[in-house]
This record gives structure tokens, sequence and C-alpha cells, in this order.
């Protein structure tokens, strides 16, 4: 039998002995559970797909822990993305900010407020300019069964994509070019973790994508919901998708406990609130709502939310 992943669980790397889920007592299971290893999986490559990427290498130094590592189909997947990693950390606006940003330049010794403000927003840059540093761990599913080996009590599954606007986009959008994305269904998406050899028991899949969380109305289901369901049906009978709501922020913001959290942007409000706070757990539903109509190739008049630059 396969070694199951991962290695690289937080607890391993301060030096605690691994234990098997099987032998695990229910404190060690909790444990293993708080401690799980995310992976981030790329279903396509689009030219911003590194932007997402990016904005969670940062959100990870920044919190002072190890990056997730990023899972893409195959080797020419994985060479579109060192392309596009290697043109973000010279040209892109992220780069271009950074580097125009002297950290010896930041005045905090003015009021507290006008201190915070300024602490804040050079932690930001700093949490950037790590990322930007930082030499990403990219795996490829066909030639490492990344998937297939992935334990579902240890590890968690981030789908990397982007979202319908106003929310209920059955399934996510990869942009292929400025102002044009390509839709993968909720289906087809199911369909290629399935491919990719995702053990069917597998639990914990959460979407990056904006506005997963939100339904464009009451009798409309959302994105998480869509992509649940149909899971559920390509045989992921214990799966749970999370979705989080509007749109996400790619660098860490510093909130009332004065920590680095992920961040998204709530009820059209320009104040950020911790991604985790909220989220929203889907399950598959025995009653499938109809997916909100959609076209099925080209989503050039679909208004596709992508996240913000810092």
């Amino acid at each position: 039998m396969p070694t199951k992943l991962p290695t690289g669980s937080i607890a391993n790397e301060r030096g605690h002995a691994a234990t098997s889920p099987a032998k695990a007592s229910e404190a060690g299971s909790a444990n293993a559970a708080k401690h799980k290893t995310g992976y981030l999986y790329a279903p396509a490559i689009g030219n911003d797909t590194v932007n997402s990427i990016m904005g969670y290498v940062a959100n990870r130094l920044a919190g002072h822990k190890t990056p997730y590592a990023v899972v893409v189909r195959n080797e020419g997947d994985k060479l579109s993305l060192r392309k596009s990693i290697t043109e973000y950390k010279t040209s892109s606006d992220c780069a271009k900010i950074v580097s125009m940003c002297d950290p010896k330049s930041v005045d905090t010794s003015k009021s507290r407020k006008s201190s915070s403000k300024f602490t804040n927003k050079y932690t930001i840059i700093e949490a950037a300019r790590s990322a930007l540093q930082y030499k990403l761990d990219i795996k490829v599913n066909d030639a490492e069964a990344v998937l297939p080996n992935l334990d579902e009590a240890t590890t968690k599954l981030y789908i990397l994509g982007h979202g319908k606007s106003g929310g209920g986009g059955d399934g996510i959008y990869i942009k292929t070019s400025e102002g044009k994305s390509e839709r993968l269904s909720s289906q087809v998406l199911a369909e290629r973790l399935k491919q990719d050899g995702l053990p069917m028991e597998y639990k914990d899949v959460r979407l990056i994508a904006c506005h997963g969380k939100d339904k464009p109305s009451l009798d409309k289901p959302s994105t998480g919901q869509l992509v649940a369901n149909a899971m559920g049906e390509a045989g992921f009978s214990k799966v749970q998708v999370t979705a989080y709501p509007e749109q996400h922020l790619v660098m860490p913001r510093i909130f009332g406990d004065g920590k680095l959290h992920r961040a998204v942007l709530c009820d059209g409000k320009n104040k950020p609130k911790i991604a985790s706070a909220e989220k929203q757990i889907f399950h598959p539903q025995t009653q499938l709502p109809a997916a909100n109509s959609e076209p099925q190739a080209d989503t050039a008049k679909t208004e596709v939310s992508g996240q913000h630059q810092l």
C-alpha cells in the first residue's frame, strides 16, 4: 500500500513522532486535524493563477508557517506555472510596489492611530516581499501521484480558480486572456479530481474562488453547494466543500488580535474580515437543486470576480 501524504505536517516539523491515524487516540486525532497540511490544486493554469498562489504563500510566511505545495496535473502545467512565477516576481504590480517601498522610509514614531496604519501597510508589504523571494514547491500529479496518496485525516485540498461575481457560478473559472475566462463546471471539476486519483473517501476540499459561499438569490444554490453536489454524484460521498464569501484579498491583514490573517471583503464594505470566520461548509444534497444556467465553453460575457492585488 502506498504511503499516505503528507510528511510536512506542523507536528512533524516540530519533531514530534508521527502516529498512525488508525492507532491515534481521540486527543491525537484532534491534534492531527488541527494541524492538517494543505495542498493547492490547480485543475488548469490560467494567466493569473500565480496571483492566487503567491497570496497563499504570503499568508503562510506571514504567519511563520511553511507555504503549501502546489499540485499541477502534468509537466506542461508545471512549465507554464514556472514561467508565470518568474514573470510575476519581476514585472507584476505586486513586485513593482514592493520594489518601491523602502522599509527604512516607514515612520512609525507618530500618533498611535497613524503608527498602526503605517505598521499595517509595512507588514503587508513585507509579507509580499517574502513571497516574492520564496521558492515554491510544485508537484506534478501525473509523475508523483500526489492526489491518490492524500490522507483524508491529515490533509486539506484547496482548489485554485475564480468565482462568478455575485455568486452561484456552476464551477470555477480560469482566466485565459484579458477579459476572457474558461469555466470548469462543477461536474467537470469533480470528474477531473476523480481522474487525478483523489480518494473517494476524501473529505476536506476548499474553494479559493471568490463568492464561493454566496447565493445569487434565495432559490439559487451557491458555487460551494453545486461543487459539493457534483462531487457527491461523482462518488465522493463523504466530501465537505468549504467556501468563502465575496472577494478575497491576496495579501494578509492585521486584525484586533494583532495577528495576520487571510481576509475577505464582505457586504460591499471596504473593511476586511477574517476569512476563516466567514466560511461555510457544504455537503452533497440528496435532492439536488438545478444548476444555474450558464454557457458551457467560453465565458467572455460572464463577470468573473478576481482577487485584489494587495
